[in-house]
């Protein structure tokens, strides 16, 4: 995304420009600049003005796929909250507490550290491996031998940044001495993801390729 514009003396804001390089094409949020322009941003955020912004917003940007789509709508609207933020005088103490979404379940400083004004985790639990981490003692999964008619696994990834899978011919790869299967996202029986949600990132692709090195089968 691109955003730009100017604050006045005043403290509004002209000249804006919203661009956003979402497949097909780069698209321009002109409803939405239209709305923002001699406006005050901090005035926006305060007010209770966010929600219906952000909506227009979304609602000017095409997506081509529905592809991990409520995480790039969440993205998008993050992006928008944050630059509306930054051209304010001082901005506001938190820029995540009153997007329209649910709060971020992540590593995000905000949310690990503070929550409704308290500290989370003030009662330290301790962590009963901690010791035989720290000396090396404790023992890992790559630590132990492998038994008599163990497997080793190896990822097909994809050799293309952004793709559609069509399919997967495994024929000459299982009548290679010692392959024993081949598995990929038909053969997962419950959700096809790395997360403990649903539609996150999937642990093999199976239709979409997003990135280099993407984990096929």
């Amino acid at each position: 995304s691109a955003l730009t514009a100017k604050v006045s003396d005043d403290g509004t804001i002209k000249d804006v420009t919203l661009a956003v390089g979402a497949l097909p094409q780069a698209m321009l949020a002109s409803q939405t600049a239209a709305i923002l322009e001699g406006r005050n941003p901090a005035d926006l955020l305060a007010n209770g003005d966010w929600g219906p912004i952000a909506e227009t917003f979304l609602s000017e940007i095409e997506f081509a796929d529905n592809h991990n789509l409520e995480y790039r709508r969440t993205l998008l609207t993050t992006f928008l909250y944050k630059f509306l933020n930054s051209l304010s005088e001082g901005g506001t103490e938190d820029t995540y507490c009153v997007l329209p979404r649910a709060l971020p379940r992540s590593n995000d400083v905000s949310f690990v550290n503070k929550e409704h004004g308290e500290a989370i985790g003030k009662d330290l639990i301790p962590k009963h491996t901690s010791w035989a981490q720290a000396t090396g003692e404790i023992k890992y999964a790559g630590d132990v031998e492998m038994g008599s008619g163990g497997l080793n696994a190896f990822m097909v990834t994809s050799p293309v940044a952004h793709g559609m899978l069509e399919g997967v011919d495994s024929t000459a790869a299982l009548q290679m001495e010692g392959v024993v299967a081949y598995l990929d996202a038909k053969d997962i029986p419950g959700f096809n993801t790395v997360g403990c949600q649903p539609q996150q990132e999937p642990l093999f692709a199976d239709k979409h390729i997003t990135y280099l090195g993407q984990a096929i089968g």
